[in-house]
């Protein structure tokens, strides 16, 4: 997805409302929006709605409070381009991506692995040289199960050197973390764990965690396709 600097977005200025999206990949509350825009509640839960109704942001309670995160569609948005970037590139961050993807699976401290890699869009199409962003589905599996889960998750957070903003990004952290690490601070990757072929089939999967003889394998009976 590419959006014009001078452009915008549900009223507001693209870069602004690309930024507003990016804050909201993870689930956050009314303040976020205060903060970027500095407008009061009415209005920061006017903007929130109207981003809700364009299908950028769903809202939900959680913990009885109401917070707003990201569809799709907001997270191109999140990584929109505001240049291009030729195919070459676009293809070594991909290269890159599932470089971390094959390390992540094969580092025994983490309670997750990803099972799945599939990139949809405009850099399936060869004839485009020009992208903004390379939009990537992966598939989330833990590697443990009930309890045992619960006792791994408690020992890798007591591992994790951090200072949580607060203690909702505690109770994701490991999720986060691992969305972090896929990232890699790339400008160009746009990355969901939602089944994109609800929307499309036009996809490619590049990664399959089965295929990797470096990975942790699964339990057998696994869904590996454990998209959102």
């Amino acid at each position: 997805m590419r959006i014009r600097r001078g452009g915008t977005v549900e009223g507001l200025p693209a870069p602004i409302a690309r930024k507003l999206m990016r804050a909201y990949r993870d689930a956050r509350r009314l303040q976020t929006a205060m903060d970027i825009l500095g407008v009061n509640k009415t209005e920061a839960r006017s903007v929130l709605n109207n981003f809700c109704r364009a299908g950028y942001l769903e809202a939900k309670q959680m913990g009885g409070v109401m917070v707003w995160s990201t569809t799709l569609k907001g997270n191109a948005l999140a990584n929109a381009a505001l240049r291009t970037v030729k195919r070459a590139t676009a293809q070594r961050q991909l290269e890159d991506l599932l470089e971390r993807v094959r390390a992540y699976n094969a580092d025994t401290s983490k309670i997750h692995s990803v099972s799945r890699v599939i990139v949809f869009g405009s850099y399936l199409d060869p004839e485009q040289q020009d992208l903004g962003d390379i939009d990537i589905a992966f598939s989330v599996v833990r590697r443990f199960e009930g309890d045992d889960y619960e006792k791994r998750r408690r020992i890798f957070m007591k591992q994790t050197q951090r200072n949580f903003k607060d203690f909702f990004e505690y109770l994701c952290w490991p999720e986060l973390e691992l969305h972090c690490w896929l990232k890699g601070r790339s400008p160009v990757i746009s990355l969901t764990t939602e089944d994109i072929t609800r929307f499309t089939d036009r996809v490619e999967c590049v990664y399959k965690i089965e295929d990797d003889p470096q990975a942790i394998q699964l339990p057998a009976g696994t869904n590996l396709d454990n998209f959102d």
